[in-house]
């Protein structure tokens, strides 16, 4: 059995299908252009952005749909994303095997209005980028539409998508990083049993005031999911 990760396997630039991925309550899917006003509806509310950053513009949005829709590469830096959606009443009897098969509809545009069907709401966004390729660390993020918050529709979708990172790619260690007043970001962390390793002080300077960063982590070997 050979001890190299399977992160070492890719080529940073090389383009890697976007994954469907099933859970409980949510499937993860590819984006696609037509998510576009889902997503633009809580990235640009000021109150969804309060400790994360800047609100988005219309045209940065656009951007960012187009990113997520496009395949993930393993560039340090870049964000990978893919998208939550609740399970659709049409989604009881579809296998895990059908929503694999499904990922190649999905991604293709002049189909999707067939196949979107089988996914319920559009509930938000998770993201991940290789924060260090040598060391085998990549950083995940995540938004969620505040019309769905109070459902544990993040701790699912941080489950689903730090256990792919481990599989497949074998990746020693996973971080994730928020601003300590968001509270409910920093508990999904802890729920799915991430440690919190640092408290950065005025880190950051977000719309002219300084903000406090969390770093919370977990490594491959104690990952429970």
């Amino acid at each position: 059995m050979s001890n190299i990760p399977k992160l070492f396997e890719y080529q940073p630039e090389e383009p890697i299908t976007i994954p469907v991925l099933v859970g409980e309550k949510l499937v993860l899917r590819p984006c696609v252009a037509a998510d576009l006003p889902a997503v633009m509806a809580y990235r640009t509310d000021p109150a969804n952005s309060q400790y994360i950053g800047n609100v988005d513009d219309k045209e940065r949005v656009q951007q960012i749909v187009a990113q997520h829709s496009s395949p993930w590469r393993l560039e340090s830096g870049r964000w990978n994303g893919i998208i939550m959606c609740e399970k659709s009443v049409n989604a009881a009897s579809v296998s895990e095997l059908d929503w694999q098969q499904t990922k190649l509809v999905v991604s293709n545009e002049s189909t999707v209005d067939s196949t979107l069907h089988l996914y319920g709401d559009l509930v938000g966004e998770i993201v991940f980028r290789i924060d260090d390729w040598e060391n085998q660390r990549a950083e995940i993020g995540y938004r969620l539409s505040p019309k769905y918050t109070g459902n544990g529709y993040c701790t699912e979708a941080v489950k689903l998508l730090v256990s792919y990172l481990f599989k497949h790619f074998e990746l020693h260690k996973v971080i994730a990083r928020c601003d300590p007043r968001n509270i409910a970001s920093y508990r999904v962390m802890e729920k799915v049993g991430m440690v919190r390793e640092a408290h950065f002080h005025q880190h950051f300077l977000v719309r002219g005031e300084w903000t406090d960063q969390l770093d919370y982590s977990v490594i491959r070997e104690n990952w429970r999911y």
